[in-house]
């Protein structure tokens, strides 16, 4: 259960190594950004533009010094539909057609408010990142979950206040709850009014939440093991999450370290990912086809109710930073390979079976997804062969649907990753919560 104390603020990293405990001016700017107190969501947004300029500062704008004492998360709601004021018009423009966009809201992330489509007529404002104090090194929970329902609440608001306003009305009325300024609506884009949010994960709230958030490999695997391996099990994906348990039965029983349970946790959710592979093909061989895997290209990013937008190998790699228990871990890849293709081998083949039926796979996606299966596993075992962890930048040129494998251990939906700030003694990687769930199970674990 999160606790909500009044003077939390003090005890927040860049308090104590600024001694600003008696400076009630940065206190009262402190307090709003990370909304300890009854604030408006501009009020907020303010204060964390005046934070965010002030650290830019400070630091002269060395992002990884300023990282070092806060973490960046990024909200995206799905806050209402759209339709086509005139009726002759198509039904829908595709999915993350952006709208609109906003100036930008600070130097240090030079990143505006956007306005974009997402599928089934869905509208979604992507905020710009929030810096969020660390409380004594670790993530301060408190205040995103905060700042969390205060924005929620805003977007419920303006779902109920934009009822068939069009999109310069709309993007008013973000700027009134100071959702952005100098917003422009793009030339060309279809004359749509604003419906009420139909879609049924929002029944509860009619605001449909994702938190992107920077996070260490070991926060990763704590998730995954507490919640995330049973977050997200509809029929479908139920063999996810079935071939994390029979990766992680084989992979853990020799392991007695922190850091290497870490490695065996997030191992066994990127091998568990491979298992997209097929429908990935397909969509790539087949992107206008009238099918959709049964979701299985996009769930992959839910399944373990947690996305990390960066390759199995930067994730495990920076799990291990004792050069004895990257032996160690080496040493059970290499020693477990026959039971661990025999597992992969059945669950890829599963995989297929579930969708074969209604769709046109062919029998080489299978092999490619063994295939990479094997890469994967080669690849760790070569970055484990150094005795310390090394990031390799990922390559962020890949398209949606157009992903090719065998892709080096990499991993898939390659289009999402990213590469990110992190401070000198630590590993950052982008982490997406898809929803108000795993949100709410991810702030209270």
């Amino acid at each position: 259960m999160l606790k909500y104390d009044s003077e939390i603020i003090t005890d927040i990293d860049i308090v104590k190594i600024f001694d600003l405990r008696e400076c009630n001016s940065s206190l009262d700017m402190l307090r709003k950004a990370h909304a300890d107190g009854d604030f408006s969501v501009k009020e907020i947004l303010d204060a964390q533009k005046e934070y965010q300029n002030w650290l830019f500062n400070v630091y002269n704008g060395d992002i990884n010094k300023i990282m070092s004492l806060n973490r960046s998360i990024g909200f995206e709601f799905e806050f209402a539909t759209y339709k086509f004021k005139n009726v002759d018009d198509k039904d829908q423009l595709p999915g993350h057609t952006e709208l609109g966009k906003s100036d930008i809201f600070s130097p240090l992330f030079n990143t505006p408010f956007i306005l974009e489509t997402d599928i089934y007529n869905e509208l979604e404002i992507g905020i710009p990142p929030f810096l969020i104090a660390n409380v004594n090194g670790e993530i301060n929970k408190v205040a995103i979950h905060k700042i969390w329902q205060k924005l929620r609440r805003t977007m419920q608001k303006i779902n109920v206040e934009a009822l068939d306003y069009n999109l310069l009305e709309l993007v008013m009325i973000f700027e009134r709850y100071g959702l952005g300024n100098g917003w422009q609506i793009n030339n060309g884009n279809p004359d749509v009014l604003i419906t009420k949010r139909k879609k049924h994960k929002a029944i509860k709230h009619q605001v449909y939440s994702q938190l992107n958030i920077s996070i260490t490999a070991k926060e990763i695997a704590e998730f995954i093991s507490s919640y995330g391996h049973i977050a997200y099990l509809p029929e479908r994906f139920e063999y996810f999450s079935a071939t994390y348990m029979l990766l992680y039965n084989v992979l853990d029983n020799n392991i007695r370290t922190s850091q290497g349970e870490t490695a065996i946790v997030n191992i066994c959710k990127g091998l568990s990912n491979l298992l997209a592979i097929p429908s990935l093909l397909l969509l790539k061989d087949q992107p206008e086809s009238k099918q959709n895997n049964m979701g299985v290209y996009s769930g992959v990013k839910e399944t373990f109710g947690m996305w990390v937008k960066d390759s199995i190998l930067n994730i495990v790699d920076y799990s291990l930073t004792d050069h004895l228990i990257r032996e160690e871990v080496k040493k059970i890849l290499i020693e477990t390979h026959s039971e661990l293709d025999e597992i992969m081998e059945l669950q890829i083949e599963k995989a297929m079976k579930i969708v074969r039926t209604q769709f046109g796979f062919k029998e080489e996606y299978k092999n490619i997804a063994f295939t990479e299966y094997k890469n994967t596993i080669s690849e760790l075992v070569k970055r484990l062969n150094n005795s310390s962890p090394g990031y390799i930048l990922n390559k962020c040129n890949v398209l949606y649907k157009t992903e090719t494998f065998p892709a080096q251990g990499n991993g898939v939906r390659r289009d999402t990753f990213v590469n990110i700030p992190s401070p000198n003694d630590v590993k950052f990687h982008l982490a997406e919560l898809r929803n108000d769930d795993h949100i709410e199970s991810f702030i209270s674990y």
